[in-house]
């Protein structure tokens, strides 16, 4: 228990690290309740469940959610871990959907596209087959006007 409270810890002094780089690089500074939500969670590792009141962990556990960590509640002490990119892989699961559904679209818009120029050729040809048979149809009949 003692070294996970150990990686929680580095891992609160990294959030807080990255809140000040954050702070020095764009001149935002940092919301005080994260900076409190931290410490608060930092005094709370490894401490039994009955020292941790209900509220605390309906205020903290929305916050810490979207920050990429979650909550463990043991039988014996309180600790909060990181997620591991989960919601990256979700993300790149949704775009890498959603580039299938692009490319089956495009290759059923080129299928439809290559079945409309078969079309347009088949027409095409039909259309010099008749004109063939009107031009010999014609032909046939100047023929028979001049032999008459």
């Amino acid at each position: 228990m003692r070294s996970e409270g150990r990686e929680v810890r580095d891992l609160i002094n990294t959030l807080r690290s990255r809140a000040a780089e954050q702070e020095l690089n764009t001149g935002a500074s940092v919301p005080k309740p994260v900076m409190l939500a931290l410490t608060l969670v930092d005094r709370l590792i490894n401490q039994p469940p009955s020292c941790i009141g209900s509220m605390v962990d309906l205020a903290c556990e929305p916050f810490f959610t979207r920050c990429g960590l979650y909550f463990h509640r043991g039988s014996r002490a309180f600790s909060v871990t990181q997620k591991k990119g989960r919601r990256k892989e979700e993300e790149e699961e949704e775009e890498e959907e959603e580039e299938e559904e692009e490319e089956e679209e495009e290759e059923e818009e080129e299928e439809e596209e290559e079945e409309e120029e078969e079309e347009e050729e088949e027409e095409e040809e039909e259309e010099e087959g008749r004109k063939k048979m009107m031009m010999t149809i014609n032909k046939k009949k100047d023929e028979k006007q001049n032999v008459v």
